[in-house]
């Protein structure tokens, strides 16, 4: 088998691989409207998946403020779905901020751990707030689950490709399947805390 074979393989494998965790989604997101969330999602979920140890946006700052070089982020905020069909091992979830380019994180700058919930929204807020590069990526590490858990939330938008999953190696483009819901804001967060309204939803 040549090289280019072993490419084609390794790309069939990964792609039939996720096909088979990821399960659709139909009901609406609803979502913190208070600040300004710099996101690649559509806003509409279509499927989730535990697919990969790890899972990314990789954000140009550019893209929403244009000549900016630099970004003080305030608040991560990463979307879960939990199927009593598909159960989780952990909900404790490491979410982290790394600098990097599109081919993957180099430079960490935070690694925050948090509780997952059904169909709802994880907030990380950073105090004093995490400064970061024109590129940099927000990572769901969940390196305390034995399978991928929790499962994450995704969207239908094809286009523009900016959500990655780290599996044998390598950082994969979802342009396939869609865009995490991972979100950050340069907005610092509102004086009630946001544990209140996430207690709100229904916990798996």
């Amino acid at each position: 088998m040549n090289k280019t074979s072993i490419c084609l393989f390794l790309v069939l494998l990964f792609f039939s691989v996720i096909s088979a965790t990821a399960q659709v989604v139909t009901d609406p997101v609803t979502t913190e409207t208070d600040r300004d969330w710099l996101a690649y999602d559509n806003g509409t979920a279509h499927w989730f998946t535990w697919h990969g140890a790890r899972r990314a946006v990789w954000f140009d700052v550019q893209d929403f403020i244009p000549g900016a070089e630099i970004i003080d982020i305030y608040t991560s905020q990463v979307w879960f779905y939990h199927d009593v069909s598909y159960p989780w091992d952990v909900s404790d979830v490491y979410i982290e901020l790394w600098n990097g380019s599109v081919n993957g994180p180099v430079d960490i700058l935070d690694q925050s751990v948090t509780a997952a919930a059904h169909y709802a929204p994880a907030f990380i807020d950073y105090e004093p707030p995490v400064t970061a590069d024109r590129f940099f990526w927000c990572v769901a590490n969940t390196g305390m689950s034995a399978g991928g858990w929790p499962s994450m939330l995704g969207d239908s938008n094809l286009y523009p490709a900016h959500s990655f999953e780290y599996d044998t190696g390598i950082w994969w483009s979802l342009s396939q399947y869609g865009e995490y819901f991972m979100r950050i804001t340069q907005t610092p967060p509102p004086a009630l805390q946001r544990t209140t309204w996430a207690q709100l939803k229904t916990v798996f």
